[in-house]
């Protein structure tokens, strides 16, 4: 039982490493260092059962410590009923005495051992809880802050163009800059003529690698345009706000 304890305090230290913040693990060692203390001089105490009631108060204590370090109020009962649940992995069911006996007195080396082992069995499910629970708030926060996002995104799906973009400042970018030769068109989705600030020429949203916004001069047929990473339907409300502000009828 004794080489069953301390593989157990080996594993779960190693545990509260990955689990625990420093300010967490220095709490939890404070405390169950506390109780080992107190069950090492109870279980050296060599009266018959004169060591059971101290060494289960110090874990009780203990337990109850360890809950409010990662956040959890608990009573004698649940602590008792922790504290059967960590001994259980290493000495069965024996609730009562929870260490082992050499006729009537306890080792304080194997009590101290024991109450470490359970300190830290109890600590790292506490920091697990606290973790998930953390987790938990945090994924219910970002699916609210979607939900939210999609709300926001379909109340302003019906708005004009007019509302969330500068249509000037998009067609200053493609009429002000010096213009190319003509050149082929990848896949045209639309073609019409606009008149801005005596600029004269066709609006073109073609389709390459991205979708493109290109400004057609009407007599030269020269050209310069602008890729954007808009993808169609913000293209579309785009370009149908700039037709609708500067387009003109071909005759």
């Amino acid at each position: 039982m004794a080489k069953d304890y301390k593989k157990v305090l080996k594993d779960k230290k190693l545990e509260a490493e990955k689990l625990m913040t420093e300010d967490q693990k220095l709490k939890c060692k404070t405390a169950i260092h506390t109780a080992s203390v107190a069950s090492g001089v109870a279980g050296a105490i060599p009266i018959p059962m004169a060591d059971a009631i101290p060494i289960s108060a110090a874990q009780i204590t203990m337990v109850i410590a360890l809950g409010k370090i990662f956040g959890q109020e608990l009573t004698d009962a649940v602590a008792k009923g922790i504290i059967g649940a960590a001994a259980s992995t290493f000495v069965g069911r024996n609730l009562v005495k929870l260490i082992p006996v050499a006729g009537s007195i306890v080792s304080a080396t194997v009590a101290a051992g024991v109450t470490e082992a359970i300190g830290w069995i109890a600590a790292v499910d506490f920091a697990k809880n606290a973790r998930n629970e953390c987790d938990r708030k945090r994924n219910a926060q970002e699916a609210a802050e979607a939900g939210k996002t999609q709300s926001t995104d379909e109340n302003n799906e019906g708005k004009d163009i007019r509302e969330d973009e500068n249509l000037d400042e998009i067609l200053d970018q493609i009429i002000t800059k010096e213009k190319n030769e003509k050149r082929p068109y990848a896949v045209v989705c639309r073609r019409d003529l606009i008149n801005y600030k005596g600029n004269r020429g066709y609006l073109v949203w073609d389709f390459l690698m991205y979708n493109e916004l290109t400004f057609e001069e009407y007599e030269t047929g020269c050209q310069v345009s602008l890729a954007s990473r808009y993808d169609d339907k913000k293209m579309e409300r785009v370009f149908n706000g700039i037709v609708e502000r500067y387009g003109e009828i071909e005759v």
